[in-house]
């Protein structure tokens, strides 16, 4: 599934790094996962209850 989902993307393009999004800086790293774990961030912890900032990034930055 990882592979067809690979393949879909350029077909779509979405951003495929956080340097496509314009995150570039440590400190603009770090406001997003802040603002990603935010307990009234109804999208994201409806999904990842308690997720905090550490995890975010943690997980960002594998995906880079």
């Amino acid at each position: 599934m990882i592979k067809e989902i690979r393949s879909y993307y350029p077909q779509v393009g979405p951003p495929l790094s956080l340097s496509a999004l314009g995150v570039t800086k440590e400190d603009q790293l770090n406001s997003l996962t802040e603002y990603m774990a935010q307990p009234d961030n109804v999208r994201m912890q409806s999904i990842f209850p308690g997720i905090s900032p550490a995890d975010i990034r943690q997980t960002l930055l594998k995906l880079i």
